[in-house]
């Protein structure tokens, strides 16, 4: 049984060990290999395309992303990819019946499931 508890402890401390060792910095380092991003915006239920969250979003990416890389923009619903475009129904109205069916079905049915299953497959297509 010592043996055992003795063999425990010791796979325990190579694991504590390693941990301790290990350099978890290596996926911070970005290589210069980059010459562009792909940054996609996905808008919330409602907004319009270019909204001040989009805006905000594409300039925190520049704030961050410095030259010589460059930066592709895209937001869903700017244009139909393999059939599908992303309209980002409101859910705020509830005369409309989309918060009502956003909630019964967990966000799958009516207007707001279809919205969603668009934003998906325009996304799906784009990459």
């Amino acid at each position: 049984m010592n043996f055992i508890k003795s063999i425990i402890f010791v796979i325990s401390m190579a694991t504590v060990y390693s941990l301790a060792t290990t350099n978890t910095t290596s996926a911070l380092i970005v290589e210069n290999t980059c010459k562009t991003v792909d940054a996609i915006y996905s808008r919330g239920s409602g907004q319009d395309l270019e909204s001040d969250e989009a805006k905000r979003f594409k300039q925190q990416i520049e704030d961050r992303i410095k030259n010589p890389i460059g930066i592709n923009y895209y937001e869903l619903g700017t244009e139909t990819y393999g059939g599908h475009k992303y309209q980002a129904i409101d859910v705020n109205n509830a005369l409309n019946g989309n918060p009502i069916g956003a909630a019964a079905s967990s966000g799958y049915a009516f207007d707001y499931g279809r919205s969603v299953d668009s934003g998906v497959g325009e996304l799906y297509s784009k990459l």
